[in-house]
């Protein structure tokens, strides 16, 4: 480093006209594109000319080292590419990104153009997640009904698997006899007729403190989304908890 810093101040002390280039630029040109690397300036011209050489390798060092992350991605994924599938069609796609750019701001959008050049089916890359659309009002009946147990399941994600205790939790457990089984015990203890009719008073009791609440600031006005979600708290609480919901002033900002 002492040996550049030396080359770089003897550098700054030629004489402009004498010709001599630093990556690609004269020494007038570099007092040009640098201002204050002038010899009556704060910064010494030399170090302001290792400031520039430093700059370019930086950058090609930053550009070497995307590229060879792209690189060694697709060497991997060719090592690893699992036999050809036979998929929809599919718009062509980019590295890491794949379709994403084409969705633009109004995605609905531009589904239903690709649906228009594509199919009703088309196969879209979404970052790492492969991803089939289905446009028609056919193909849905089919994916929803006809074939509603080979599409029961929802996608493993790693913020669910943590959340959810291993997606032991109903809403994202995979189809199968687990599923079965603490679905039928929803269906029998938590949601039948007959639990649901013994929470009535509880219903009843929050809805007579509704009408209290809407009275209460007349001729004011009323702020019926918060006592209207404060109502449908303490219901849910007091049948689960046994207890009203408590009011901190925070939760409508949810």
């Amino acid at each position: 480093m002492k040996g550049m810093i030396g080359l770089l101040w003897e550098t700054s002390l030629l004489d402009p006209d004498e010709g001599i280039r630093f990556r690609g630029l004269s020494i007038s040109e570099c007092q040009k594109v640098l201002p204050v690397a002038k010899h009556d300036g704060q910064v010494p011209l030399h170090e302001c000319l290792l400031w520039l050489l430093l700059i370019g390798q930086v950058t090609y060092l930053i550009f070497s080292t995307i590229f060879l992350v792209i690189l060694l991605k697709f060497i991997i994924f060719k090592k690893t590419e699992k036999p050809a599938l036979n998929l929809p069609p599919s718009p062509s796609k980019l590295p890491i990104i794949g379709n994403l750019h084409q969705l633009g701001n109004n995605p609905h959008i531009s589904l239903r153009d690709l649906a228009q050049k594509y199919g009703p089916i088309p196969y879209l890359q979404l970052g790492h997640v492969p991803t089939v659309i289905i446009s028609s009002a056919r193909l849905a009946q089919e994916v929803m009904k006809t074939h509603d147990l080979s599409f029961s399941s929802r996608p493993k994600i790693i913020a669910t698997k943590y959340l959810f205790y291993n997606f032991a939790d109903i809403g994202f457990s995979p189809y199968g006899a687990y599923w079965r089984f603490i679905r039928k015990i929803c269906v029998l203890k938590l949601f039948s007729g007959r639990r649901v009719q013994s929470f009535s008073f509880t219903r009843g009791e929050e809805v007579a403190c509704l009408v209290l609440r809407i009275v209460d600031p007349y001729p004011g006005p009323v702020n019926l989304s918060k006592m209207l979600a404060k109502f449908a708290n303490n219901i849910v609480c007091k049948a689960a908890f046994g207890r009203e919901f408590l009011d901190s002033g925070d939760y409508d900002k949810l």
